[in-house]
Parts: C-alpha cells; structure tokens; sequence
C-alpha cells in the first residue's frame, strides 16, 4: 500500500510460479535494498552525522564488498603479448563468484569484450578490414577505432592492395570528422573567447595531420594506383572535401593527396 497511489484489484490468473519466479528476486532485492538504507539513517543519527555525512551514509548502503579470493583469480588467467587479458579476467571473477547473476554477467562480459576489441591494434589489413567492415557500423566507432592504429603502422598494415570498399569508407569516416570538426569550429568563434579558441585549433590540427598522414600513408601502398580506378565521381567528391578540410587547418601535403587521387590541383 502507498499513500497516493490507487490500488489496483488483485487478479488471481496472473498469480502463477512462473510470474514468482521471475518477480521475487526483484522484490527480495528491492527489500534488501530499503533495509540497508533504512539502517544507514539509523546509524547517521546514532553517530550524530550532519547531513553531508547522512547523505553519503545512504549513499553507500548498497555497496557491496569484494568478495573473498576475487582479485586472486586474476593471476590464473595467461598474459597477452601486451599485457593481461582482461576479457578472460573478468570472465573468470564473474563467473566463479556471482553464479547467481548469471543475465547480469552475460551483458558486462559482452559489454566488456566489445570495449577490449574496440581498443585493438590490427596488426594486417585483413585483420582490420574484417572488424573494421563487420562490427563496426557507426563513424564514430569506425573513427575510434582507426585512432588505435599508429601512424608508424599504418604503411605496414596497408603494404598491398588496398580494397576499394575498404578504401571508401575509410574516407567516408574520414569525411563526416572532418565535417563535424569544421561546423564546431565555426561555432567556437561565435561562443568562444580567443583563448578557447586557439586551444581548439590546436587540438583539430593534430587530429587532421593524423587523418592527413593517414591517407599520404595509403596513397603509398603497393597497388593504390589501380584501387584509385575503381572510385567513382562521388567518392572523388568525398577525397576533394576531405583535401579542403585538411587545407583549412594547414596540413601541409594537400597537394600531394590530391595527385595520388587523380584530383585537378
């Protein structure tokens, strides 16, 4: 019962062991829930806690202790080339020690596994084509994910033949970045004091030297001469609005993308 609230008529056909099932570990947890913070309070006001104190008394009723030999577990799990294979980590500490959370383990595994991948460094182009194309299906994780590579790599990753529709939606990313960039900037001039806005421009022109080096990098590969053959009218389109979007923040080898990609100078 809840002051307020209109109680509804109690229906017998939805009081089913199905429906207990699956609501009594919500109502148990609800419960635990108001007992830990109800004792909190108790506590705040038998230690004469002002409200700052009272709040975060309340505030951590419900956190809950690590339990016993997790961090341990971390060790049994091997290490990666570089560095410990957090996925499998966290696998194993979920799974050994909140059995009873099991929906709850599945969505921070998977979760967890999407981030791990997100960060990793494709060592070939195959390796980065095949994640890059299909797992990824926004910019800004495709964006996100090409930063991982560094620009030292790049010429080893793309040493060949470089597909053309990997090519094309490489810049197609490159192309939305560059857009978004150029309205934010033009809205920093309007909003933003002298300072603010320097510190901005600097920020961009590392980002599009990044991108600009990028592109010089591919035009470099073995066999681009023949990938360019492929690209049509609008994705000529693309690379050109790519170009002056780099000019705009100064890079410096404009020219030098615009011959590699068959572009009037």
């Amino acid at each position: 019962y809840k002051v307020g609230v209109k109680q509804q008529r109690f229906d017998e056909s939805k009081l089913t062991m199905e429906k207990v099932k699956a609501d009594l570990p919500e109502y148990i947890n609800k419960e635990y829930i108001r007992i830990n913070i109800d004792s909190s309070k108790k506590k705040a006001c038998l230690q004469h806690m002002d409200y700052d104190g009272f709040h975060q008394m309340v505030l951590g009723a419900n956190i809950l202790p690590i339990k016993k030999g997790c961090l341990e577990n971390i060790n049994e799990n091997k290490l990666r080339g570089h560095g410990l294979n957090t996925h499998a980590a966290l696998s194993t500490i979920l799974t050994k020690n909140y059995k009873d959370k099991q929906e709850l383990i599945e969505e921070y595994i998977a979760k967890f596994q999407r981030e791990d991948e997100l960060n990793r460094v494709p060592k070939t182009q195959s390796e980065f084509e095949k994640y890059f194309l299909s797992k990824l299906k926004t910019s800004e994780s495709r964006f996100r994910y090409i930063l991982n590579v560094p620009i030292s790599e790049v010429s080893n990753i793309f040493a060949k033949d470089v597909n053309s529709e990997l090519l094309i939606q490489i810049l197609k990313v490159f192309a939305e970045v560059i857009a978004d960039r150029l309205v934010m900037k033009q809205e920093q001039k309007e909003n933003e004091s002298v300072e603010e806005t320097k510190a901005g421009d600097d920020n961009d022109t590392a980002l599009f030297s990044f991108i600009g080096d990028f592109i010089t990098l591919i035009a470099k590969s073995e066999g681009f001469d023949f990938c360019v053959c492929f690209l049509g009218d609008a994705e000529k389109q693309t690379i050109s609005e790519i170009c002056n979007g780099l000019a705009e923040f100064g890079y410096t080898e404009v020219e030098a993308i615009k011959t590699a990609f068959e572009l009037p100078a």
